[in-house]
């Protein structure tokens, strides 16, 4: 990678019968601080749940790894700049930028896999939220906490691999809230069957205050 800074463009038609192409990613290499800028990432819907589109990004880390350059994700939608920070592991830089580094999991690689579009970071905040609106009536304990940690789940896409995950603690039991679900279980048949360690805990008094800190709903760590 050398000389002025260029833009790459990835341009796809959505099928064969289609005449004109469309942007999926452009890439800005900016040589004179041996960096690589992804702006307004836009995937094709076909590409939802295949996780295409990860791996591509995934593709153009390991290339500007290889040639020392650093990538950043940059003027990304609100929800895809919280999935890259709370599910992947992405390093936060500004409220428009993220950086992607060895750590962020962008692919199931053998070690820690993320799971594209996973909503567990957000929704275990707002039910912790509404949990603790229930202690003064007598609905919930009064130790609402938030965790976040890693599971393996038993089905679907990310089946039998290790994912970061959040969830609601409250008393002896877990609240499960992803993806437009909630189920409840007991403590220790939660962590048996899902394998589940934790990372860290937190009462809705901290949550809120690293959601006000860094504008998202994990991870923080």
């Amino acid at each position: 990678m050398g000389g002025d800074d260029d833009i790459v463009e990835l341009n796809i038609r959505e099928s064969a019968e289609d005449v004109s192409e469309r942007v999926v990613i452009r890439v800005g290499i900016l040589d004179h601080s041996t960096q690589l800028h992804i702006p307004n990432i836009s995937f094709p819907s076909s590409w939802r749940g295949k996780s295409d589109g990860m791996r591509l990004i995934d593709t153009i880390y390991r290339i500007a790894r290889k040639h020392r350059y650093a990538l950043f994700i940059t003027q990304c939608t609100d929800g895809f700049h919280n999935y890259l920070l709370g599910t992947c592991g992405a390093s936060r830089t500004d409220d428009d930028t993220v950086e992607i580094t060895e750590e962020t999991r962008l692919v199931n690689n053998g070690r820690l896999a993320a799971r594209e579009f996973g909503d567990g970071y957000k929704s275990s905040y707002e039910a912790a939220v509404e949990f603790d609106e229930m202690v003064a009536f007598g609905v919930c304990p009064n130790d609402v906490k938030i965790v976040h940690g890693r599971i393996t789940p038993l089905t679907g896409i990310d089946e039998g691999r290790e994912i970061h995950h959040a969830w609601v603690e409250m008393g002896d039991f877990v609240v499960e809230t992803s993806n437009g679900h909630e189920e409840r279980f007991t403590k220790s048949k939660f962590y048996t069957l899902l394998h589940a360690t934790i990372d860290h805990v937190y009462s809705l008094k901290e949550a809120k205050a690293r959601v006000e800190e860094s504008g998202n709903f994990g991870r923080w760590i």
